[in-house]
C-alpha cells in the first residue's frame, strides 16, 4: 500500500552499501526522501539513480538531516512523515503499523519500541545503556513512561514543527519525545522487531567510550529540553 500523504525520511551519512536497497523497499509505502548528510562516499550518487527525492544537507548532524527532510516534505504538500534509518535495522514492511494509528486513531506521534526480549540481543551495549538512561530520566522529568527511544517513528509534520525542534544531532529523538509530552501530543508506542545491521559500519560502535558519550548527550538533552 502506498500512502499518498506519507513522506519517508531516510537520513544518510556514508551508507553507500545500503542506501539503494533501503530506498527500493521504502518506495512501496510512500514518497521517499533521502537526506544526504555530508556523506564522503557514493551515497548521494547512488541515491540519485532511484525514484527518491534526494537532498544534500552539508551541515553534519542527525537532527539537521531530519529537519531538512521534514521541511522539504511539508513544502511539497506531505502531511505525515516517518523516519527510517538506512541500515534497515527496522523493517520497512512495518511502516503501515506506525502510520495507521496516525491516519485513523488521532495519534500525533507513533514510535517503535525495541523492548521484546528477542530484540534486546540485537541492540549494542551503548544502545541498551542509552535507552535505559533516557527513558528513566524522561519519566523523572515528565512523569511519562516511555519504553524506548528508537529512531523508527511516524508523526504529523505540523505537530512536530510546532515543537520548535532545535537539536542538530543525536539529541533530536530525546527532544522530540520530551516536547511531545510537554505539549500534550497524542503518543503511542508499538513493539516491533529490530535487526542487527548486516552491511556497512555503525556510526557509533558499542564500546565504553561511546556509551559514556551517549550518556553525556542524553543528560544534556534531558536537562535542556525539559
Amino acid at each position: 500500500m502506498k500512502y499518498q500523504q506519507l513522506a519517508i525520511l531516510i537520513p544518510c551519512h556514508n551508507e553507500e552499501e545500503n542506501i539503494v536497497n533501503a530506498i527500493e523497499q521504502a518506495l512501496f509505502y510512500g514518497q521517499t526522501f533521502v537526506i544526504d548528510n555530508a556523506s564522503t562516499d557514493q551515497s548521494y550518487a547512488k541515491a540519485t539513480t532511484t525514484n527518491a527525492i534526494v537532498i544534500k544537507e552539508t551541515r553534519l548532524g542527525y537532527g539537521n538531516a531530519i529537519m531538512t527532510g521534514m521541511l522539504e516534505a511539508k513544502r511539497r504538500g506531505f502531511t505525515i512523515a516517518i523516519v527510517l534509518d538506512a541500515d534497515l535495522s527496522d523493517n520497512p514492511s512495518d511502516i503501515p503499523i506506525l502510520v495507521e494509528p496516525i491516519l485513523h486513531e488521532n495519534v500525533d506521534l507513533c514510535l517503535s519500541s525495541r523492548t521484546r526480549l528477542e530484540d534486546q540481543v540485537n541492540l549494542e551495549a551503548h544502545q541498551r545503556f542509552g535507552n535505559l538512561l533516557a527513558v528513566n530520566l524522561m519519566r523523572l522529568k515528565t512523569g511519562y513512561r516511555y519504553r524506548d527511544m528508537g529512531p523508527f517513528r511516524a508523526f504529523i509534520i505540523d505537530k512536530i514543527l510546532e515543537l520548535q525542534m532545535a537539536d542538530e544531532n543525536f539529541g533530536w529523538n530525546i527532544e522530540m519525545q520530551l516536547k511531545a509530552v510537554i505539549h500534550r501530543l497524542s503518543i503511542r508506542e508499538i513493539e516491533l522487531p529490530y535487526r542487527k545491521r548486516t552491511i556497512g559500519t555503525s556510526k557509533i560502535s558499542g564500546n565504553l567510550k561511546n556509551s559514556l558519550k551517549a550518556g553525556a548527550i542524553i543528560l544534556q538533552s534531558v536537562w535542556k529540553y525539559s
